[in-house]
């Protein structure tokens, strides 16, 4: 009889254990060519700023984040519905960004642009061609979490996302926050 308590325990740990959520695959198929004019020369620049404000006031930027710029297709607008909950952008928390992972077709990287926030939270993009743009930034920070003697790193925050339209070699500021 000793080995039931030993089998219920075991149990128990057993249905503890997590398993990380099923990668969520776009409906949307991929289409090379629906990207095609994102290739293009042109002359618009994106410029802006990401930040969010803690529950203290205080103001946290995207410094030294990678900034992503997507050009709007099906395919893109699915992925931002499906992750920010708006064809528009918007917020998706770091929590969220942990319970769901996205299957990507690989292509996608072909047509997508990076660069890296400055210091002071700004980002920059040039030579694009006319057309509308996805730009998605990350804005995180760590803060020491729990009690009773026992204490973490979490991290706070998460991803900042707008649907951007730019045409006639014009500059276009924004600024990304929730």
């Amino acid at each position: 009889m000793k080995w039931v308590p030993i089998t219920i325990a075991a149990a128990l740990l057993a249905s503890c254990a997590t398993t990380p959520p099923p990668a969520i695959t776009m409906a949307t198929p991929f289409d090379a060519a629906d990207f095609a004019w994102s290739k293009a020369p042109g002359k618009n620049t994106i410029t802006g700023d990401a930040l969010l404000r803690t529950v203290g006031g205080d103001v946290k930027t995207c410094a030294g984040y990678r900034v992503d710029l997507l050009p709007v297709t099906p395919y893109t607008e699915e992925y931002v519905t499906r992750r920010f909950k708006s064809v528009s952008g918007g917020y998706a928390s770091h929590m969220s960004i942990l319970y769901g992972s996205y299957s990507l077709d690989a292509g996608i990287y072909t047509f997508q642009r990076e660069t890296t926030c400055n210091a002071q939270g700004t980002f920059r993009f040039t030579d694009l061609p006319d057309g509308s743009y996805y730009v998605i930034a990350k804005v995180e920070w760590a803060t020491v979490a729990g009690g009773g003697g026992y204490y973490y790193n979490a991290t706070q925050g998460g991803d900042l996302a707008l649907k951007v339209t730019v045409s006639g070699g014009e500059t276009k500021s924004v600024v990304l926050t929730a």
